[in-house]
């Protein structure tokens, strides 16, 4: 396994980095999202429907999801961004595209393909993109958190360590 993620580039601090990113960005994003549910009017919570990616519909399941997949996005994240991020503007630059990337990846193609295993559910039209506007604003904070986080904690970091070398 080592040996894969290190052909794929990805080391101990792509994990590391990427894992607190995903951490700081899930909690924040579950935040954003319960709180537009609820502003809304949404009959229920996105947690259940979360779970049901593992078959379950609790909302502590569909948080643990949640967390687990904003984990391995902050890593890919970490993996594809990492080298160019040198600062906060480009954290958060790169970090709100990724984060767009992500609304069209997440709720229009991998929840339906997932959900109901046909990909015929997956749906692009203005009714649609409506309908999924709230999750929006959640994702472009999510790749946000994530990319300031990353600049922040561990881009700077690196920028000093090489400075004093």
């Amino acid at each position: 396994m080592k040996r894969i993620l290190e052909k794929a580039g990805i080391g101990k601090h792509e994990l590391v980095c990427g894992s607190y990113c995903g951490i700081a960005g899930g909690v924040i994003f579950g935040a954003i999202i319960g709180l537009l549910f609820s502003l809304i009017g949404a009959p229920k919570s996105m947690l259940p429907l979360v779970a049901g990616l593992v078959g379950s519909t609790s909302p502590l399941v569909g948080f643990l999801v949640n967390m687990v997949v904003s984990i391995i996005v902050a890593i890919t994240f970490v993996v594809i961004f990492g080298k160019h991020i040198h600062n906060n503007v480009q954290g958060a630059t790169f970090g709100l595209a990724y984060g767009l990337i992500w609304w069209i990846l997440g709720p229009f193609i991998l929840m339906p393909l997932l959900l109901t295993g046909s990909f015929g559910a997956i749906q692009f039209s203005n009714e649609v993109a409506a309908m999924k506007l709230p999750s929006l604003w959640a994702h472009l904070v999510f790749g946000v958190v994530v990319g300031l986080v990353y600049s922040y904690v561990f881009a700077t970091r690196r920028s000093a360590h090489s400075e004093e070398e």
